[in-house]
């Protein structure tokens, strides 16, 4: 009986969902005005070993914004972004962690910045600015990679000339 019911607590617990909210950016930097090249920062995420965009859990009482402003210093040390009004993107996503499953939320914020030095946390171990096909060719999962392509498509029909921004 025993075995049956540690099996039946195991069983429960491994079902249980936990909810969870972050929030982030998508944040560019004008690399060549004649070019209109727009360059998106990626950080390559020490646990996991992929590459991402600067996000984080949204601490209580926080609003996305503050968040995704407070994560990006502390992840990168850029603290100076101009945002990019009309854009708010919002994945949804589930995986397993400690035999739970997550529902995670992260809403992401469109900004630009004149800064390009970063001094990583230690939560990552590189970071590269690219241009928009090879920060395409760099995104690991399908749901960032759409969330650039929005960004892209975006900043394209939104700034046609690129000295507007």
């Amino acid at each position: 009986m025993l075995k049956i019911t540690n099996w039946i607590l195991n069983k429960e617990k491994s079902t249980q969902r936990i909810t969870a909210r972050s929030a982030g950016f998508v944040l560019v930097h004008l690399a060549d005005l004649v070019q209109n090249g727009w360059q998106y920062l990626l950080l390559k995420h020490s646990q996991g070993d992929h590459w991402n965009f600067p996000k984080g859990t949204v601490e209580p009482g926080e609003s996305d914004w503050q968040a995704a402003t407070r994560e990006l210093e502390e992840e990168t040390g850029i603290s100076n972004v101009m945002h990019i009004p009309g854009f708010e993107a919002t994945l949804r996503y589930q995986f397993q962690r400690d035999r739970r499953q997550v529902d995670k939320t992260v809403v992401f914020f469109l900004a630009h910045t004149d800064h390009t030095k970063v001094a990583l946390s230690p939560e990552h171990t590189q970071f590269v600015w690219l241009p928009y096909d090879k920060a395409h060719a760099q995104l690991p999962h399908a749901n960032s990679r759409r969330l650039l392509a929005r960004a892209e498509n975006f900043l394209k029909s939104h700034f046609r000339n690129i000295s507007q921004m």
